[in-house]
């Protein structure tokens, strides 16, 4: 950022940029997601909007900031659409502090690679709709197991779909109690754990 003083004691502020800055964003055939792409883009030109006090000097900026992102495939229209939406909002909603939430977990960062099936896999099974229920249930929860009824589980054709489980050596049988499928978290370890602690002393 730089600073100057005008007339009236007016303290300016604009964009300073090194004689060495590259400006070596990330190109746009890369392997990210799109979205990842077009964030770039619009935390940019918001920094810029929170900086730049005078419009016209902002607006000089992003005129070379847009041909940077256009030198590197960037698509013009998606470049135009993110910086309409990023200058819309007010520079004194920039200006006010916002309060950060206290983060209490270690991240894992690796480099993306869309060959990582096995990271996007288990990304894909802790997302909170997997782990959430509705808040009304559209039909009555039924004990037992079944299976889950995507189409690409492998797991499905193997369940056996029943209420209760047969004790070993006894006739008796054990009634399950509780809804379990393919996607439920520890499915065979919470079934033996409720059995154990039913008939085992």
């Amino acid at each position: 950022m730089k600073l100057w003083c005008r007339k009236l004691c007016l303290i300016q502020s604009t964009i300073y940029l090194k004689p060495t800055e590259k400006q070596s964003y990330l190109m746009y055939d890369s392997f990210h997601p799109e979205h990842r792409k077009q964030s770039i883009i619009y935390s940019q030109v918001s920094e810029y909007n929170h900086i730049c006090l005078e419009t016209a000097k902002r607006n000089h900026h992003l005129k070379t900031r847009k041909v940077n992102f256009i030198n590197r495939s960037y698509n013009p229209m998606i470049v135009d659409q993110n910086i309409h939406a990023a200058t819309r909002i007010p520079r004194s909603h920039l200006l006010q502090y916002k309060q950060k939430p206290e983060i209490n977990r270690v991240p894992l960062v690796f480099t993306y690679n869309p060959q990582l099936r096995t990271l996007r896999k288990i990304a894909r099974d802790l997302q909170a709709r997997t782990l959430l229920t509705r808040s009304a249930l559209l039909h009555p929860t039924k004990n037992g197991t079944y299976p889950c009824g995507k189409k690409q589980c492998k797991t499905c054709p193997h369940i056996l779909i029943s209420d209760k489980i047969p004790i070993p050596d006894t006739l008796e049988e054990y009634n399950i109690h509780g809804h379990y499928n393919c996607s439920s978290s520890n499915m065979g370890l919470n079934l033996g754990l409720e059995f154990m602690a039913n008939y085992v002393d």
